[in-house]
């Protein structure tokens, strides 16, 4: 990389359709070999909730270290496999103000009712997907 272009940092996405693509690149890289017993869990089809259903899994070029991507807004966020992080922590980043104009600046449409409660206290989830 030349030293005047951008130095934003890089990474590779996960995808159902390309998965034997990434795991063969992933387990070769400096983090996984590093972190041999650490497992992580890729793709949402593995998840319970549709909170998972905003957010793509990607790891970071560089090093293969693993992390959550908003698809609303792009912020990068920690791996749930490696913090004890899960839907509550998903789902509030959703609600916050950042995101949800970022995401309404890049043509999502609102997520309302995201998690007004249902019958037996269980967050009633709705995707949208972007306009564009």
């Amino acid at each position: 990389m030349n030293p005047s272009q951008s130095k934003a940092i890089q990474y590779a996405a996960w995808e159902k359709e390309t998965e034997h693509i990434f795991d063969g690149w992933w387990k070769e890289t400096p983090w996984r070999i590093e972190n041999p017993t650490v497992k992580i869990r890729w793709g949402p089809d593995k998840r319970r909730t549709q909170a998972w259903e905003n957010y793509d899994h990607i790891a970071r070029i560089s090093d293969g270290k693993p992390f959550l991507q908003c698809q609303r807004c792009q912020l990068t966020l920690a791996h749930p496999s490696l913090r004890s992080i899960g839907t509550s922590t998903l789902n509030r980043h959703i609600e916050t103000e950042q995101c949800k104009e970022t995401a309404k600046r890049r043509g999502y449409k609102p997520l309302d009712g995201y998690f007004k409660k249902k019958e037996k206290g269980r967050p009633l989830h709705s995707r949208y997907n972007a306009s564009i």
